[in-house]
């Protein structure tokens, strides 16, 4: 299984034991058909050793992984003690990240 298959996996194991938020299927439906993978790869030109650098899927698959486990990613102490960045959460996510691709 790959990262990208275990952050679906987890994620929704999380989502479906939430007391206070639920998916709207048919909003994400609606979302999903509205996004174009061209545009959000061409928005995310990333700069820095860093970030992954791949193309299609797999870097759409980074960009959206990345920015939904940097959410959160902030707000744990213990994280906080294994940044290899330690000036940035974001990039030590994103260096993680890349690693596992």
């Amino acid at each position: 299984m790959n990262i990208f298959s275990k952050v679906r996996a987890t994620t929704k194991k999380v989502t479906e034991q939430a007391k206070s938020v639920r998916w709207n299927i048919n909003k994400l439906g609606e979302l999903a058909g509205k996004l174009n993978a061209k545009d959000i790869m061409d928005f995310y030109t990333y700069d820095g050793d860093f970030y992954f650098k791949g193309e299609n899927e797999n870097l759409l698959n980074y960009v959206i992984t990345l920015n939904a486990v940097n959410f959160g990613s902030g707000l744990s102490s213990e994280w906080k003690d294994k940044r290899k960045y330690k000036e940035s959460s974001f990039k030590s996510v994103a260096s993680a990240l890349k690693k596992t691709i």
